[in-house]
């Protein structure tokens, strides 16, 4: 193995290859889907690491960097092969034993081959490889900016030449007859004169500049039944364009993947027939016009949204809504699971044409944490429940509207505490 861009590109495309597969699994055990969301990890720091390479290691160094890679590699194609024999059901290549049910494939995963601890220890592994590269990242570039900041030696002046020496100024020479023991006197020319211009012409004041407004920008929020996390995301994103004039989002709607709607334009029939990456990514539909959970309904609006009941009245009288065939002509579509992420993939290439919008997974604008935005369960579904929720999908929006947006809340309405959701 050589220590090149290449070299680190064919690790990242297999780390890519196992997170392809992780998203499409929906019931890992627990320590196989935090090895998934590990990987994707992985993914982003071997990215970084290959634009580095490139410029800064030196010739010494690259010796142990290899060995670190080479173990990362050794690490990674264990894991893609653990997801492809879990996705498949494979017991062992060598016998090519198919395991009839999901729950044997689990349960001979948790117990057998390869137990948490297992896991745990690949997982161990590539933390401590990934934490040297990115403490000899680190070092390098302290290395190069204590370099770049030490001051560089004044040059010393050049020797005078006789071409480089000043020139005596000009004297008056003697004029005949004059007393040669008279004093010479230096006569230094005056420059000329400036003219004076004609004074420019009065101009008309210019005109006040006005700021520019900013870009109008739509994003439609998709969950299964359009009545919990999507009604939640829209009107945390409504209260913020109400609070805030020059909000960028524009265009908020929301809308449930499976509810059927009757509008002409509606992509039911689309959905229906898709083919679903697993059976548990197909759910019945329900009849639109359903009315939103007023748990989830109240976990938004008692957080401090209730001090504008417009938008709440809003909310309150709206019922749920199918996806359409427009839904990709939004600047974004936002979901809150793989689930829903792999399902809209699908149903683009169904809906075809040269539409503009971008799907994001809010999850990954939480930052630490689980990745998926889950519905609570219906034993904890309550109120309490529903304000957790709110709060979290709140901190994924004001993550997605910095990253993707380039919008955050003024400094001035946070300490005041004005914002809708604290």
């Amino acid at each position: 193995m050589s220590l090149d861009p290449g070299t680190i590109l064919s690790i990242i495309d297999l780390v890519q290859r196992a997170v392809a597969i992780y998203k499409c699994i929906d019931d890992l055990p627990q320590q196989m889907a935090q090895l998934g969301k590990r990987m994707e990890t992985l993914n982003v720091f071997l990215v970084s690491f290959s634009a580095f390479v490139k410029d800064y290691p030196r010739s010494t160094q690259k010796q142990d960097l290899t060995l670190y890679l080479k173990n990362i590699e050794e690490n990674v194609d264990q894991v893609h092969e653990l997801f492809d024999r879990y996705q498949k059901g494979i017991v062992s290549r060598s016998h090519d034993l198919e395991l009839r049910f999901r729950w044997a494939t689990s349960l001979w995963y948790s117990l057998i081959d390869n137990s948490p601890e297992k896991i745990q220890a690949i997982m161990d592994e590539i933390e401590h490889y990934t934490t040297m590269l990115n403490n000899y990242m680190t070092l390098e570039l302290l290395r190069l900016t204590q370099a770049a900041l030490k001051p560089k030696p004044k040059p010393k002046p050049a020797p005078q030449t006789a071409a480089s020496k000043p020139k005596p100024s000009p004297t008056q020479p003697p004029q005949p007859g004059a007393n040669p023991n008279a004093r010479i006197v230096t006569v230094n020319p005056k420059p000329p004169r400036p003219t004076t211009p004609n004074p420019p012409p009065p101009t008309t004041p210019a005109a006040p500049r006005l700021l520019t407004p900013p870009r109008s920008l739509s994003i439609l929020i998709i969950d299964p039944s359009n009545t919990g996390r999507s009604i939640q995301a829209e009107a945390l994103l409504r209260l913020l364009a109400h609070r805030f004039p020059r909000f960028p989002l524009t265009k908020i709607h929301s809308a449930g993947f499976f509810v059927r709607d009757p509008a002409p334009d509606s992509c039911a029939a689309l959905i229906a027939n898709l083919d679903y990456a697993l059976p548990t990514f197909q759910k019945p539909f329900t009849p639109s016009g359903a009315p939103p959970q007023p748990e989830a309904l109240a976990g938004v609006f008692d957080l401090g949204g209730d001090a504008i009941p417009d938008v709440r009245k809003a909310f309150e009288g709206r019922g749920s809504r199918g996806v359409r065939r427009g839904l990709f002509g939004y600047d974004f579509v936002a979901v809150f699971t793989k689930r829903e992420l792999v399902n809209l993939g699908k149903l683009r290439k169904a809906v075809g044409g040269g539409a503009r919008a971008k799907v994001v997974h809010l999850g990954d604008y939480k930052g630490e944490g689980f990745r998926e935005i889950g519905v609570p369960t219906k034993s904890r579904g309550g109120k309490e429940d529903w304000e957790k929720k709110a709060r979290e999908i709140c901190t994924a929006l004001e993550g997605f509207l910095r990253k993707e947006v380039g919008w955050v809340p003024p400094v001035q309405a946070v300490k005041d505490g004005t914002l809708a959701v604290a």
